[in-house]
Formats: C-alpha cells, sequence, structure tokens
C-alpha cells in the first residue's frame, strides 16, 4: 500500500478517537473501539518493520566485511596447495618415478 494511502487511512481512522472530532462525537462505541484496535495494530506492525529493518542494516554492515564465497575461495585455495605439497612430497621419495612409500627393496 502506497504510504500516502496509508496515511489517508490512519488519519480518518484517528478521527474516529478525536472526541472533538465530528467523526468522534458521532461514531458509536464499536466504531471507536474498532478504530482503537486498528491503531493499535498499525503501530504493532510499524515497530516490527522498524526492528527488521534495524536488524537487516546491521546484518548487511557486516555482510561487507566477509562473506562466505570470500570463506569458501580461501578454504579451496588452501585445500589445492596441500594436495600439491602432498604430491610433490610423494614423487621426491618415489625411487625411479615409481610411485610408491617405501625406498628400495621389494
Amino acid at each position: 500500500m502506497p504510504p500516502a494511502t496509508q496515511a489517508r487511512i490512519l488519519k480518518r481512522i484517528a478521527r474516529y478517537l478525536d472526541e472533538e472530532d465530528e467523526e468522534g462525537q458521532t461514531a458509536p462505541d464499536r466504531v471507536v473501539i474498532a478504530a482503537a484496535r486498528v491503531m493499535l495494530a498499525a503501530g504493532k506492525l510499524s515497530l516490527a518493520q522498524q526492528a527488521l529493518d534495524l536488524a537487516r542494516r546491521k546484518f548487511e554492515g557486516k555482510k561487507s566485511e566477509v562473506s562466505l564465497a570470500d570463506l569458501v575461495r580461501a578454504a579451496e585455495e588452501r585445500a589445492r596447495r596441500r594436495i600439491e605439497e602432498r604430491d610433490n612430497e610423494d614423487e621426491q621419495r618415489a625411487p625411479g618415478g615409481i610411485h610408491g612409500r617405501h625406498e628400495g627393496g621389494l
């Protein structure tokens, strides 16, 4: 709902709650109570939305420091280097180009 429309609706409802306004003076009690409930619900929703917006802004502020993609990329690079180092060690230990862990002998 556009903010302007929402504002017009809430202003109209607020008139039912104003004892000095013609709407408030002539409205039945059930209408006044319903208007109060609507204002309460609107206030609760507004506060809940503000809390969500604040939590999102805090999360997005931290998000720029390190992303999951950055962590995965770094872990993959470390794993690749370890595999290369292990392969190089195995090649250096293997006599005559034969890959294995025992040196000399059968």
